[in-house]
């Protein structure tokens, strides 16, 4: 008897289940269900500290009645740490865009930002951050399609002003709002960090994968809007699988899928997740090598041979690489390695024996399991069961020796002339003695099934 093992990938965390347990550091402090209503003033009251990453998605349709709309990051009723203005000009055209801020006596500071750009879609994302960028003590602000809008990096041009407007900056936002005029806010986050975090906590994962075996590959990162992810392999030769990216919330992950493992797939595959307007970036690497495992995991015991079983694993990074077979009896089993410039070899020797026993040998790659296989030494029958035939062939062939001869007697005496057996009679005795013969070939059988 044999049982064949398919090795699956074991990899430290299921897509789906970085992606349940994913901590984003990110909230949703408001979203507008249903249409958006231009001309009607939204007040959004944050229950998070405002610092970050601030984003909001918004819908522009032109307000006649006046060319400037604002989003107010407001203090109170009176102080407006900072202002969003922007600048509608011809239809359907946004134009000039302004920051500025009050400090704390409501004194505005102008020359701080002024840009200018064009807009023909009504609907904008606008993204501000107050973390430090390349140049310190400044913000940094987006506006327009992730990943393809510039960023404005701006501050103030003398260190003593921010010093003036440290106390009314953005984390003193209480309330965040539109004008009553044409911008209509869809949504409102707010995150602590511009660079996305990787979920599951392993940056390095290293994958053993037997040849045509399957395996899945998966990054999970969460962060600020707005995210994406992109592989590089550095592998022998490029392979057909193509990555599939989804999004939830403020996470985002991306799956390949590789259901022929071969030796084109082996090396590095990385995965980086980066934001696409503040361009933080983190990454995630795989480094797939081949696996080749033992196929008779259960076997009969043989008196008079020891036992040989070998596992091969391609060449990477094998100081990390330990394994280890635990169980059987006392000093039954070596496990020895040996190695060259292609691939290391873990060897087990099970010594000759006749009782069952049972190994379980396991593959470390660093602190993670990377295989784990059972072998194990069943004690044979298959003596017990060829005496057994042995018998009841004998067994039969007596008894159909014996019908054949009895036939022969009484067509003998019936040709000449001897006893008159009736043909009921004849019948009978040939089927009785057969029904006879083979109860004792039953009954040898029995007796011999019970030894």
């Amino acid at each position: 008897m044999s049982v064949i093992l398919q090795l699956y990938i074991l990899v430290y965390y299921v897509c789906a289940a970085e992606v349940s347990s994913c901590s984003t550091n990110c909230e949703l402090v408001y979203s507008l269900t249903g249409n958006s209503t231009p001309g009607t003033e939204t007040r959004i009251r944050p229950n998070v500290t405002v610092t970050g990453i601030i984003t909001i998605e918004a819908e522009y349709l032109p307000n006649p009645s006046s060319e400037w709309e604002y989003v107010r990051f407001m203090r109170d009723e009176d102080h407006q740490p900072l202002v969003i203005q922007i600048y509608y000009g011809d239809p359907g055209v946004l134009g000039k865009v302004r920051l500025f801020p009050e400090d704390s006596t409501g004194a505005v500071y102008n020359g701080m930002f002024s840009h200018e750009q064009v807009f023909t879609k009504h609907h904008i994302t606008i993204q501000i951050s107050d973390l430090d960028t390349v140049q310190k003590k400044a913000y940094q602000l987006y506006l327009g399609t992730p990943g393809e809008a510039l960023p404005v990096t701006y501050g103030y041009k003398y260190a003593a002003l921010w010093e003036k407007f440290s106390e009314s900056r953005i984390n003193d936002t209480t309330v965040i709002k539109n004008d009553n005029a044409a911008i209509a806010l869809n949504s409102v986050s707010i995150c602590e960090h511009a660079q996305p975090a990787l979920c599951g906590g392993r940056e390095a994962v290293f994958v053993a994968v037997e040849l045509g075996g399957s395996c899945t590959l998966s990054c999970v990162g969460t962060g600020a809007p707005y995210m994406s992810t992109r592989w590089e392999r550095e592998t022998r030769n490029q392979t057909e699988e193509e990555a599939v990216e989804t999004h939830h919330n403020f996470v985002v992950s991306s799956e390949i899928v590789i259901e022929s493992f071969s030796a084109a797939h082996i090396g590095g595959w990385i995965c980086y997740i980066e934001n696409k307007n503040f361009g933080s970036v983190t990454r995630k690497t795989y480094n797939l090598t081949m696996i080749t495992l033992p196929e008779n995991t259960t076997y009969l015991h043989k008196a008079t041979e020891d036992a040989h079983f070998t596992w091969t694993l391609g060449k990477s990074k094998t100081d990390k690489i330990r394994f280890n077979c635990t169980g059987g009896f006392p000093n039954s089993a070596t496990t020895t390695t040996s190695s060259d410039e292609q691939e290391v070899e873990f060897n087990l020797v099970v010594e000759k024996g006749t009782t069952e026993e049972r190994f379980e040998c396991t593959m470390y790659h660093g602190d993670g399991v990377l295989h784990s296989q059972n072998i194990t030494r069943v004690v044979s029958t298959e003596a017990g069961s060829q005496h057994g035939l042995l018998v009841i062939g004998i067994s039969t062939s007596v008894a159909v020796i014996i019908a054949l001869i009895a036939l022969g007697i009484v067509w003998y005496l019936k040709k000449n002339g001897g006893l008159k057996v009736p043909k009921f009679a004849i019948l009978h005795g040939a089927c009785a003695c057969s029904r006879s013969v083979a109860a004792d070939a039953r009954n040898d059988e029995s007796e011999n099934n019970e030894l």
